[in-house]
């Protein structure tokens, strides 16, 4: 299904209020997931981290977004996405701060695990708020507005994180991830309206809820193979900064603040391509959006398999880049593709369905790299390892990579296509 061709909309006060929230709490996990990408190397000096063990702490944090997104989604179209969006922001908000006194490893870890709880509950829900508030018509330019907002917090991450760390430490870093999420909290809990659900007579069945979503992916084959481009390109495009940061910072020896500063060029790539692409959505097929997309950031992946150990900023820059304009084109045309392709009675379950198969990207792409290093480099703490076993590492982790995104590219062709015959058009 795609969009068709009709004047925009001008949004009400109301509608302008829940894109304000939406924008805010996207902004607000973007700037702390980015931020964690430049932190890791400090994180694991400090506490005598192997690579592949700090991993744990970018894929502990992915692997529970990814679980609990499903579920709280699909509580979220019974009980009202305001009572599962809300109180998830003032999880993560909490959580957040805790952190900064973290004695150990291990319960920087588990409280990273608790911020996750309450990202799954935003993030599961906030595609389905928009699909419900926003006009189909204007639908793709707020989408794109939206993941705008989300690659302005992924360049911002790197940078104050470089800053900060540099001067008061990886901790302080925490302090200012509360602060925002204060903001967010405020904003949502003041600006978001109710559903209208009751709570009265709900009929929650653990195991109907799983057949039903089964059924959604079973049922439905542009869906499902929408969904694994996604998991594809959610997961290089999480990876590839985790691997320059650890290429900048440990294998050439940059600071933090200036690999934060280079880090930025990718997201801000997508930050600039990505509402243009949601306003071109709106009047073209999503589906040769989103495959245009993926071939980009193909490219862009393939040219990141010249690293070495020498200093080469131009192929670093010329991954970052190339594949930021590759990412702004996919996202909003995939996301779009993903909710129409459900069906409005099921916005709230796919929105959450996207954000789980986004998180299990992050996951999986980190747990390669993890992989990949401890067969290449065994147990040896990150500051320890052999400059070119290190490099050899991350190449050959960009390799599997591009593998993938030439499997996203094949996936979203397939999709095209079956679109076409779909809707019987020949564009």
């Amino acid at each position: 299904m795609e969009l068709k061709k009709t004047q925009q909309k001008r949004l009400s006060g109301e509608q302008k209020a829940v894109c304000f929230v939406i924008i805010m709490i996207t902004f607000v996990s973007a700037v702390s997931g980015s931020s964690m990408n430049l932190l890791v190397p400090t994180i694991g000096k400090e506490f005598s981290i192997s690579t592949s063990m700090i991993g744990l702490l970018m894929t502990g944090f992915s692997f529970t977004v990814a679980v609990l997104s499903v579920p709280f989604g699909r509580l979220a179209d019974i009980i009202g996405k305001r009572r599962i969006f809300v109180p998830g922001v003032l999880i993560f908000t909490v959580s957040a701060m805790i952190p900064v006194f973290a004695p150990s490893f291990a319960f920087l870890l588990a409280f990273r695990i608790l911020q996750a709880t309450g990202s799954a509950m935003t993030l599961s829900t906030s595609t389905a708020i928009i699909a419900v508030a926003i006009p189909e018509e204007v639908r793709g330019k707020v989408v794109g507005i939206v993941i705008a907002s989300m690659y302005v917090g992924l360049m911002t991450g790197p940078i104050s994180a470089g800053i900060i760390n540099h001067h008061f430490g990886w901790r302080t870093m925490f302090i200012v991830i509360f602060v925002l999420g204060a903001i967010a909290f405020t904003t949502a809990f003041k600006k978001l309206p109710n559903d209208g659900k009751s709570l009265q007579n709900l009929n929650f069945n653990i195991f109907k809820d799983v057949v039903y979503i089964f059924k959604l992916f079973a049922g439905n084959a542009v869906f499902t193979l929408l969904n694994i481009v996604l998991l594809i390109a959610s997961g290089v495009g999480y990876a590839i900064i985790y691997i320059m940061s650890i290429y900048l910072q440990v294998a050439i020896g940059y600071p933090s603040q200036t690999a934060g500063f280079i880090l930025i060029a990718q997201p801000f790539l997508m930050t600039v391509v990505s509402p243009y692409a949601g306003k071109l959505a709106d009047r073209v097929s999503t589906f040769k959006l989103a495959t245009i997309g993926m071939v980009i950031c193909t490219v862009g992946v393939g040219i990141g398999v010249l690293i070495n150990t020498s200093v080469v900023l131009l192929v670093v820059i010329g991954t970052l880049v190339i594949s930021g304009v590759g990412f702004g084109l996919f996202a909003p045309s995939n996301t779009i593709s993903i909710m129409l392709s459900a069906g409005e009675k099921d916005y709230g379950t796919a929105s959450a369905v996207l954000t789980s198969m986004r998180y299990l990207g992050y996951t999986s792409s980190i747990g390669i790299v993890s992989i990949i290093a401890s067969i290449f480099m065994g147990d040896v703490p990150i500051a320890e390892a052999q400059t070119d076993v290190l490099v050899m590492t991350l190449r050959t982790s960009l390799v599997i990579f591009t593998i993938l995104c030439v499997i996203g590219v094949l996936i979203s062709v397939n999709c095209m296509t079956k679109n076409r015959k779909r809707n019987g058009q020949s564009k």
